[in-house]
């Protein structure tokens, strides 16, 4: 099902989710968020801490100069002579029997000491295992029991995704944010008919709009189904071991789908008197199979969440200097000036000037930097990656929540979300149930983060949950 988000399923939709974090959950839900980020720190500490624990214990017996005080510095000296009653022995007057009758007991393990309990280890072991001699000759598999070999785990394979929105238009006046999502996202062909394939595939879009929403607000109604009528896209089965050809074919049908999009928003702006200047980035998330496309023009963003580590799917497009984005923009006839930000600046037409630049280098629409020179490219920047267990889910937002929020944050935050409303199987290698409930909560506590860290800017989030069966 295709949804189109505007305020009022906002609304409607972030107070539904929010009821599932109250009382105790929000609480739970607080102290998660929290522990997160600490977690892998705190880890190294107790690694280190239990290494060193280790490494002087081993010492104590190794050397010979085990004091028994836990507070006692190491030495290689030889220990004293001390007076010690035998009644306070443990062990030493009945194993050094061998010693001299002058000798003073220690808490050391002396060498003849060590030698007995060899003995008796090998003793012990081969009434055990009686067809072997020594202890360092046992293999491992003759001390184990059927009992304690798991047997391997069965195969995972991406099942449906689960899709949540939240989106708010923050501090603006005005909202230019746009999502779309289509969690069952079927092709078409040439007559307009479903092609039925058996393939499962699924779609979403985040289009920031500036200069207006008519460039967001067209291409979230339009671009998806531009796409489904691209024919190369049945080629694409998206399974492991695919050839490159078929990974090709889907990036060719995103880049023509982006570049008819443009198009059209172009010839819509022109329709106007005086022409409109409004722009969008775009953002899409193509899942095809085991396999995902990540398309964009912009600096709209998606991070996937792989085994709890935020890895960067795009790279924002904009214009900074010394970029190869900022260098197209100058071949191009423009410039980069830094006003308020690195922006794409166009030369001046006739009595007036282009605006007060561009922040981004790739988007959809704005006339002015389209026509005559292609100062800004609406041709998108695409890359393929294989989905394995342990990817739970992408987020794919606005620059309004990426302004405020770092990938490992954002990632962090969302993962506890689901570990407490969604239960512990989301920390574990268990297989996971997804649903739209789990993924609306994750986006509205985003959403609910970016708002509390100040966030001015339209905040759009889409998260999408994997469910691996």
């Amino acid at each position: 099902m295709t949804v189109d988000y505007d305020d009022s399923h906002k609304r409607s939709r972030s107070s539904n989710s929010t009821a599932l974090l109250d009382g105790k959950n929000e609480r739970a839900l607080q102290t998660a968020i929290g522990r997160q980020s600490h977690r892998s720190t705190a880890g190294r500490k107790g690694a280190h801490l239990e290494s060193q624990q280790l490494t002087a214990a081993e010492a104590d017996n190794i050397q010979g100069n085990g004091t028994g005080r836990e507070d006692a510095p190491f030495s290689h000296d030889r220990p004293s002579k001390r007076k010690v009653p035998k009644d306070r022995l443990s062990f030493g007057e009945e194993l050094d029997d061998d010693t001299d009758d002058d000798a003073q007991p220690t808490f050391n393990l002396t060498a003849s000491t060590s030698a007995r309990f060899r003995k008796e280890r090998t003793l012990a072991y081969a009434d055990k295992v009686s067809s072997v001699s020594a202890p360092s000759e046992f293999p491992l598999s003759t001390l184990a029991t059927r009992a304690e070999v798991p047997a391997p785990l069965a195969p995972r394979s991406l099942g449906p995704v689960s899709f949540g929105i939240a989106q708010s238009r923050g501090l603006r006046p005005y909202m230019e944010d746009y999502a779309q999502v289509i969690a069952s996202f079927q092709l078409v062909n040439r007559a307009g008919a479903t092609v039925s394939d058996g393939v499962v595939r699924s779609f979403a879009g985040v289009f920031d709009g500036h200069n207006g929403a008519l460039a967001a607000e067209h291409a979230c109604r339009r671009l998806h189904k531009l796409l489904a009528a691209d024919a190369a896209l049945e080629r694409c089965t998206g399974e492991p071991g695919a050839s490159p050809a078929e990974s090709m074919a889907a990036v060719g049908a995103l880049e023509r789908a982006f570049l008819a999009m443009d198009s059209e928003i172009l010839q819509a702006c022109k329709t106007t008197q005086p022409p409109q200047q409004d722009g969008s980035t775009c953002l899409v998330l193509l899942r095809i199979g085991e396999s995902l496309w990540a398309a964009h023009a912009g600096d709209s963003r998606a991070v996937m969440s792989r085994g709890g580590h935020g890895i960067r799917l795009t790279q924002d497009h904009k214009p900074l200097p010394f970029s190869a984005e900022a260098d197209r923009v100058r071949a191009a006839g423009g410039s980069v000036e830094n006003a308020f930000g690195w922006r794409v600046v166009g030369p001046a037409r006739g009595d007036r000037k282009l605006s007060c630049g561009l922040a981004v280098s790739r988007a959809l629409g704005d006339l002015d930097f389209k026509e005559p020179q292609r100062l800004v490219e609406s041709r998108p920047e695409v890359s393929h990656y294989g989905l394995q267990p342990g990817d739970a889910f992408v987020i794919a937002a606005s620059d309004g929540l990426w302004d405020v929020l770092s990938d490992q944050r954002a990632v962090d935050i969302a993962q506890a979300v689901l570990a407490v409303v969604g239960g512990s199987s989301y920390g574990s290698s268990q297989p996971s149930r997804a649903t739209d409930t789990l993924a609306r909560a994750a986006a509205d506590a985003l959403l609910a983060e970016a708002l509390a860290a100040g966030s001015q800017d339209n905040i759009t989030v889409v998260l999408m949950l994997l469910q691996w069966d």
